[in-house]
């Protein structure tokens, strides 16, 4: 299995990858405007992200997966990017096995920990709200 980076740029990836059961043109972009994407031979793949509050998916952009299945090969690739929008980690994945890896291992957290900073930033916020309708009625 050869896995080559054909392109290298700011939140943009390209990789050929030849597989035993074919060759795959997969290509990452993360420039788009709060959103990414990735294709695996032009196919765009599913998009997951951390579950929030009660289990709903939450469509952050920050902690995305994407997967594919594509000809008997499942491909998965796991991308994290830093506050000032460049690539933290960027991990690709054939049947469950790491075949590129670039940057810090990818930032996995348990669900109560998700569940935990859901609340937390529901609970920011809440008195966020709270304060400025406070504020606004104190100043009228």
């Amino acid at each position: 299995m050869k896995v080559k980076v054909v392109l290298k740029k700011w939140l943009k990836r390209n990789f050929k990858i030849e597989a035993p059961l074919g060759n795959y043109e997969l290509s990452y972009n993360g420039r788009g405007l709060g959103s990414e994407k990735v294709t695996l031979n032009g196919e765009k793949c599913i998009q997951y992200s951390l579950t929030g509050l009660y289990g709903t998916p939450f469509k952050g952009w920050f902690a995305p997966t994407f997967e594919i299945n594509n000809s008997g090969n499942n491909f998965k690739v796991e991308v994290r990017i830093w506050p000032w929008l460049t690539i933290r980690s960027l991990y690709v994945y054939l049947n469950n096995k790491a075949i590129y890896k670039e940057g810090s291992n990818p930032y996995k957290v348990s669900e109560v920990t998700e569940k935990m900073n859901a609340i937390l930033s529901l609970a920011v916020l809440v008195v966020s709200v709270l304060f400025v309708a406070i504020f606004f009625e104190l100043n009228a």
